[in-house]
């Protein structure tokens, strides 16, 4: 799972093709090209005027040039690009409830709005890495609520989430208004609380998240009595509460690798629930196939082709008898996968766990030898249970289950 910094970075970074394709492709650069090229061509093989060629060609680019100058960096363009590439990475037509649609594009205008505002106070006094910080928190928080509006149709309305992101991200926006209008001597103090409050705005939304996942994974694992799921979400989140405690006692002196400690562990928790979201609707599939019903099933289909064999008269039977012995065994196959499936996910979870489990000793260790011999170990190894995770809930989703 790349964090909010690294999203943002990639969508950042996506920004400038986009508005260079918008720039190209929706302005007059192509009809230009199209007439001007052939035109150039014709003035100078036609009718034998290379130097009308050679200024109607001159006089296309000079005008393709001025206006990709003009557009490319106007805010017009910018607010564009960044809906588009928001149309692609969090398509609100993936959310099927009518509500939580609504509330995300709410909360996607007002994110443009306020990336609107970062980048014009990063045009009058210089790019500022904070103002990166902030955007990346509040990138991460939108992620956070289209998620959650994703997942609707497995868990409750997510109308909590919705409007503490819109809350957080109107909060920002006034801020930066009021960075805006402020003295140059007061704007650096400005800049690192919005992205302070930015920060811990997305902590508090991650962690409420959370919360309510567990609770409803707590409450469906319940009722489809299934209690494997109910164990692992148990030592899932028994793990992350231990925790907490020494994530809490972080002093100064503490190796500078830990900083990023209190987010992976939420990070990590986070991709536990996950791969218990997805382990929760294969276990409601496999719940809806009664497989006794389909074995049995298919035992009679064996038995009456076995009693239609070398009949003549009986082909037709005997092959609709094959079709139903075949349809049997493809639904098992199915449901076989589907239950490796969750093996696999709630194996995803233990990894998780393990990870959590291991960090709680480490962080142990070195607040009390003062150590920071194992303060990579901690952050990598947290990783590697994040990736782990997140590769085998993309690979369900690649197998369709």
């Amino acid at each position: 799972m790349l964090q909010p910094q690294d999203k943002y970075s990639e969508l950042d970074r996506d920004m400038r093709s986009e508005r260079m394709r918008l720039t190209l492709w929706r302005g007059p650069v192509v009809p230009l090209a199209s007439i001007g090229i052939p035109g150039a061509a014709f003035l100078a093989l036609v009718l034998s005027e290379p130097l009308l060629a050679i200024v109607a060609a001159a006089a296309d680019f000079l005008i393709a040039v001025l206006y990709v100058g003009t557009t490319l960096p106007s805010a017009q363009t910018f607010v564009s690009a960044l809906r588009a590439l928001l149309d692609k990475r969090l398509p609100a037509s993936q959310i099927l409830g009518a509500q939580a649609q609504a509330a995300f594009k709410r909360t996607a205008e007002q994110f443009i709005a306020v990336a609107v505002r970062a980048r014009s106070l990063d045009k009058k006094h210089g790019p500022s890495d904070l103002l990166h910080r902030a955007l990346a928190a509040a990138f991460g928080m939108m992620a956070m609520q289209y998620e959650a509006a994703v997942r609707d149709g497995t868990f409750a309305g997510n109308g909590d989430i919705a409007g503490e992101v819109l809350r957080e991200m109107e909060a920002m926006a006034r801020l930066l208004d009021v960075m805006d209008d402020a003295p140059s001597s007061e704007r650096a103090a400005l800049e690192l609380q919005i992205a302070r409050e930015a920060e811990a705005a997305l902590a508090r939304v991650s962690i409420t998240e959370s919360q309510r996942i567990q609770r409803e994974l707590q409450k469906e694992f319940t009722r489809l009595k299934e209690e494997n799921g109910l164990k692992a979400l148990r030592q899932l989140a028994a793990q992350y509460d231990l925790l907490q405690p020494l994530l809490d006692q972080k002093k100064d002196s503490d190796p500078i690798a830990l900083a990023q400690a209190p987010t992976m562990v939420q990070q990590t928790f986070q991709e536990g629930l996950g791969a218990l979201s997805g382990a929760l609707t294969l276990a409601q599939a496999i719940q809806d196939t009664n497989a006794e019903d389909l074995k049995a099933e298919l035992k009679e289909a064996e038995r009456e082709i076995a009693s239609l064999e070398g009949d003549p008269l009986k082909t037709e039977r005997r092959r609709m008898a094959e079709d139903r012995r075949q349809r049997r065994l493809e639904l098992l196959d199915h449901l076989e996968k589907q239950q490796l499936g969750f093996a696999r996910l709630l194996d995803g979870c233990d990894k998780c766990k393990l990870a959590l489990s291991l960090t709680r000793l480490d962080l142990a260790d070195i607040q009390a030898r003062r150590s920071e011999q194992y303060a990579g170990t901690v952050i990598e190894r947290l990783k590697a249970a994040i990736a782990q995770a997140k590769a085998v809930q993309e690979e369900m989703n690649n197998l369709g289950l």
